[in-house]
C-alpha cells in the first residue's frame, strides 16, 4: 500500500501507519534511496498509550551499511506512561533529548541524510504501545526519495 505524500511549504510530508514500538531493539520507520534529502521534522503521535517502565528512546538515522547516527538524545517514553495524542518528537541539534508531551518543540535543525534508515531506537524490553509517525523532508538530490519502511 502507497502512502500519500504531501508537498508543504516545509518540504515534503510522508505519514505512516501506526507502529507498535520494539521490544529492546530497533524498528525501521523510513527508507531513503536515491541520495541526500534534508530531514526538516519527524515526530511521533501515540496511538495506544505507550506503558511498561523506563524506556530510554531516540530516533537514529542508519546510513546503508554503516553504523547508526543519533538524530537526539534519549528520552524516557515510558516511567510516566504517555497517553494516546501526545508526541515525541526530535526537537533540536543532534545532542537534544527527544521531546515528549501534549506539545513539542518544531526542529530547529534541518539533517542531511544519504541513502539508508530512518529507526526508532527503544531500550526496554517490557515497553508496550504504538505511535503514527511523520517526516517532513526536503530532496537535495534529484532522484531523492522517501519510502515508509
Amino acid at each position: 500500500m502507497f502512502q500519500r505524500v504531501t508537498a508543504v511549504q516545509d518540504g515534503l510530508v510522508l505519514p505512516r501507519t501506526a507502529t507498535i514500538i520494539p521490544q529492546n531493539g530497533v524498528k525501521s520507520l523510513y527508507t531513503i534511496s536515491g541520495g541526500v534529502i534534508r530531514i526538516m521534522q519527524l515526530y511521533g503521535v501515540v496511538t495506544t498509550v505507550i506503558a511498561g517502565g523506563a524506556n530510554n528512546t531516540k530516533f537514529q538515522f542508519k546510513p546503508t551499511g554503516q553504523t547508526a547516527i543519533d538524530l537526539c538524545a534519549v528520552g524516557d517514553i515510558g516511567t510516566a506512561p504517555l497517553a494516546v495524542g501526545q508526541l515525541i518528537a526530535v526537537a533540536g541539534p543532534v545532542a537534544t533529548a527527544l521531546a515528549t508531551g501534549w506539545g513539542v518543540p518544531a526542529a530547529t535543525q534541518g539533517f542531511l541524510a544519504g541513502p539508508g534508515t530512518i529507526d526508532l531506537n527503544c531500550a526496554a524490553a517490557a515497553g508496550t504501545g504504538a505511535l503514527r509517525f511523520v517526516l517532513a523532508y526536503m530532496t537535495r538530490d534529484p532522484g531523492a526519495f522517501v519510502a515508509a519502511a
